[in-house]
């Protein structure tokens, strides 16, 4: 996670910034700038809202996202337990070296499985992705914005 306010991998460093459309079925979410303690409730608010629009998948894009803190990874794992409830599913894009990739990394050992994909085509593909570094078994801590 590089210095904040520094420029990152999609230009320069913004507030939070997210925005949904439909690919083949799927809702996807894309998101650019910082999630921090502030700005999670805006990823929160928008995957609830997504997750009530019926999509059989919703991934969720972080390759422009610059930092992200524990809060979004929380945030991203109720949202994948309330779709797989309805038996749906969540797909996380994290390029490998991204921030959003690192930080996930750091937390395989305390969150709840994600589905982590490089890129978001693979994502929208569904194919299932290299979990040697991803988050297996990890659960949340019940703290952060409830998406639900």
């Amino acid at each position: 996670m590089g210095p904040r306010g520094s420029q990152g991998r999609c230009g320069e460093v913004m507030p939070l910034g997210v925005g949904v459309t439909v690919q083949d079925g799927q809702s996807v979410v894309f998101v650019h700038g910082e999630i921090d303690i502030t700005s999670v409730r805006v990823l929160a608010q928008v995957l609830k809202d997504v997750v009530a629009s019926g999509a059989r998948a919703v991934v969720v894009d972080l390759s422009c996202v610059d930092f992200m803190n524990a809060g979004a990874v929380s945030t991203l794992m109720k949202a994948r337990k309330v779709l797989a409830a309805k038996e749906r599913e969540l797909r996380v894009v994290a390029p490998v070296g991204s921030a959003p990739a690192r930080v996930l990394q750091v937390l395989r050992a305390t969150a709840a499985t994600l589905s982590v994909f490089p890129t978001r085509a693979a994502a929208l593909d569904g194919v299932v992705p290299d979990r040697r570094w991803t988050p297996h078994a990890v659960e949340s801590s019940g703290r952060g914005p409830d998406i639900a």
